[in-house]
């Protein structure tokens, strides 16, 4: 997950999630908090609620998603510095991929890295055989980008449309791991009890080193 892939004029990767990413998403999550935006006049208050939050859906997450591969969305420029600017959390499991979780800073939105990354989780879930799925709400803008790369609706309620990219054939699945392209089966976390480290076994994002084009748009 840290090779970089040519993008417009700077280069596009993911990356694995570090502890020092923390401020970083924390950021990226408060973003997204508009319907917090009353509380604003009050500096205090309003930072206090959204750490609130995003405490509580990092430990949803991590309950919930206790083996996701949680990924840093980088742009690199000319002079090679990499800035993070989105964040991908997927759940890899052998027979469905849920996207957990994308976002992209609002500065960087309109530039086609969330449909990059999404075209190349997409890619990745084919070669695994597997199909990929998310949640969105009904009224997010970003059910139209879904749409168009190939995902339908699979339930819709007043609160969340459930939506699938389906899973390549074998014929297809086959073609890409032969191009280098499906993920490995490796060890991610290793947990120690008392009885020695316990690893747990999961599949990892893999993203080859090839050219993606640019989609129309990009915030989900």
């Amino acid at each position: 997950m840290t090779k970089a892939i040519e993008h417009n004029t700077a280069g596009c990767f993911l990356r694995p999630a570090q502890p020092e990413d923390e401020q970083f998403l924390f950021q990226l999550f408060a973003e997204s908090q508009e319907h917090l935006a009353a509380f604003r006049w009050n500096a205090e208050l309003y930072r206090s609620l959204i750490e609130m939050q995003y405490r509580g859906r990092q430990q949803s997450y991590s309950a919930e998603f206790p083996r996701a591969v949680d990924a840093i969305l980088c742009i690199q420029d000319e002079e090679r510095s990499a800035t993070p600017v989105g964040r991908m959390l997927v759940d890899c499991a052998p027979e469905i991929w849920r996207i957990v979780d994308i976002a992209v800073l609002g500065a960087y939105r309109g530039k086609g890295l969330g449909s990059w990354a999404l075209r190349l989780c997409q890619r990745q879930s084919e070669a695994a055989g597997a199909k990929l799925a998310l949640a969105v709400r009904p009224e997010n803008r970003a059910r139209r980008l879904y749409e168009r790369l190939g995902f339908r609706v699979t339930r819709l309620d007043a609160l969340n449309v459930e939506m699938e990219s389906a899973a390549a054939s074998p014929r297809t699945a086959d073609f890409l791991s032969e191009a280098g392209m499906a993920p490995a089966k490796r060890t991610l976390i290793s947990k120690a009890d008392q009885s020695g480290a316990i690893k747990i076994e999961v599949f990892q994002l893999h993203f080859p080193a090839k050219s993606v084009g640019p989609g129309s748009a990009t915030q989900p």
